[in-house]
C-alpha cells in the first residue's frame, strides 16, 4: 500500500480527517524529527562529517557545557537531521535519510565499528498518541543502511527532546 504524504502525516501527528483535512490544532500540537546520530567518547564530530562527506546540523564534544549551562554531555556526537520541519510527518522525515546516506553505507558501516550509530526519531503530540505508516519501500531501504532505528517518545508539553533527553 502506498501512503500519500498526507495520510502519513496525519497518522504522525495523531489526528483524524475531517473532510480529507487535518485540523489546525492538531498540526500545532505535534512534532516530529529524524536523523542520522552518531556517538561516543571518542567521536570527533569533524572527522565524521570529513569521512561521511555531510554537514551535520548539530555537533557536541564530550565534556561541553549543555545548554542548561549546568550540566555537561558525556559523549560527543554528530548528528545530521532532516531539514524538513517539525511539522511534518516522521514518515516523510525517515524518507529522506535513504536519500543522504545511501551512497554511504561503506562509510556508516566503518563508522558502526568504532562508535554508536542509529537514525534517531523523535515524535510528540498533544494527546500524547499517535502514529506513523513506512511503505514497504522506504522500509527497505532504511533497512539496507544497517543501522538501528530508534523511535523516542515525548509527552504532550515537550518542545523537543533532542536537547535532553534525545541525545547522549
Amino acid at each position: 500500500m502506498k501512503t500519500g504524504r498526507l495520510h502519513s502525516g496525519l497518522l504522525a501527528r495523531g489526528g483524524s480527517r475531517i473532510g480529507g483535512l487535518l485540523t489546525q490544532q492538531i498540526a500545532r500540537d505535534t512534532w516530529s524529527h529524524a536523523g542520522l546520530r552518531i556517538y561516543g567518547e571518542t567521536v570527533v564530530p569533524e572527522k565524521i562529517g570529513a569521512a561521511l562527506g555531510l554537514q551535520a546540523t548539530r555537533t557536541h564534544v564530550k565534556g561541553e557545557l549543555r545548554r542548561n549551562g549546568k550540566n555537561r554531555w558525556s559523549n560527543s556526537l554528530w548528528f545530521l537531521e532532516s531539514p524538513l520541519g517539525k511539522g511534518e510527518g516522521l514518515s516523510d522525515h525517515l524518507g529522506w535519510l535513504p536519500d543522504q546516506l545511501e551512497p554511504k553505507i561503506p562509510v556508516l558501516n566503518a563508522l558502526s565499528q568504532t562508535h554508536r550509530v542509529d537514525l534517531f526519531c523523535g515524535f510528540s503530540s498533544a494527546s500524547g498518541q499517535g502514529g506513523f505508516v513506512l511503505d514497504a519501500s522506504t522500509l527497505a531501504r532504511l533497512s539496507r543502511l544497517g543501522v538501528p532505528l530508534v523511535l523516542d517518545l515525548y509527552p504532550p508539553a515537550a518542545e523537543d527532546g533532542m536537547e535532553e533527553g534525545g541525545d547522549p
